[in-house]
Formats: C-alpha cells, structure tokens, sequence
C-alpha cells in the first residue's frame, strides 16, 4: 500500500515538473494558496495552511537581488500579518468572510512573484 502510495506521488511530481516547469514544492505552496481562493467555505482559522507558501516565499527572499528582495518581504509581512487581522476584524463588522479570500489570493501572487524574481538559474 505504502509503496503504490510513493509511486503516485512520484508520477505527480514528475508530471508537475514536466507540465509547468515548476519545482513540486512551489506547484503545492499555489495550490494550497488557491485553493483556499475558491474554498467557498474558508474561514480565517484555515489560513493556518498559508505557512507552507509563505515559507516559501520568504526562502525565496534571500535569492532576489536588489531592492525587490526588500519589497518582497515587506509585502510578506504586511499579508501575512496586518491584512489577515484587519479582514479579520473587518469580517465581524460585516458578518461575513467574503473579503477574506484576499489574503491566499494575496499569497498565491506573493509566491509567484517571488519565483519570477529569484535569481537562481532553473528555480521555479
């Protein structure tokens, strides 16, 4: 069973790779991202699963050369920490989540930009 598993993954990943050029990890970091863009029934408790693109994203910080590097970490912070508390707070007033999804979609962006700009050869 364990080993029909690691197979599986194993084709996903290299289906991943071969499909849209993009390492595995970074493929999984957008996926979890959007898919909590179109979960229709996510909460701000579900932004715990946002680490995984925002540790990705900030691993990608010290490859992106120049003043894009400082951008990138400040548009990091500035999601993943005052956006989700103020559409938090906001979300009470309103009685309802709806402009919540800013922020994975926000993370999604984040991550994708981040992977534009790194400056490592063949690191998406």
């Amino acid at each position: 069973m364990l080993a029909h598993l690691g197979a599986i993954l194993a084709a996903i990943r290299s289906a991943v790779e071969t499909i849209f050029g993009i390492r595995f990890r970074t493929f999984a970091g957008m996926a979890v991202a959007l898919s909590l863009v179109a979960t229709p029934y996510a909460w701000s408790y579900d932004y715990v699963l946002l680490a995984l693109p925002w540790a990705l994203t900030l691993g990608r910080v010290q490859t992106i050369v120049g003043s894009r590097a400082m951008l990138v970490l400040l548009l990091q912070v500035l999601v993943a920490s005052p956006l989700t508390w103020g559409l938090y707070m906001l979300a009470f007033s309103r009685g309802g989540e709806t402009l919540s999804a800013l922020v994975p979609a926000s993370s999604a962006i984040l991550l994708a930009l981040a992977v534009r700009w790194d400056t490592r050869s063949g690191s998406p």
